[in-house]
């Protein structure tokens, strides 16, 4: 996993940092990555801060807050990935 200095690394308890990303892929999605995912982008001002969550499951409304179409990263959270 890549380090990103900009939010928390590591885990709280049994919780992991999650974010989105503001940009969108070609299908129009807004990424949810946990951070230190190595596809996440590096650049503080490309993603949104969401919070420490369990699971993945639990981020996503907090990222449909910011963004009507959020897929999870396939890579660290697959299970929230739908395409």
């Amino acid at each position: 996993m890549k380090r990103i200095d900009y939010f928390p690394t590591g885990r709280v308890g049994m919780k992991d940092y999650y974010c989105v990303e503001k940009g969108t892929h070609p299908n129009g999605d807004h990424v949810l990555h946990r951070i230190g995912c190595n596809w996440a982008p590096e650049q503080r001002d490309l993603v949104i801060p969401l919070g420490w969550f369990s699971y993945c499951l639990e981020a996503i409304p907090e990222a449909e807050k910011h963004y009507e179409q959020v897929n999870g990263c396939y890579y660290c959270s697959n299970g929230c990935h739908s395409t």
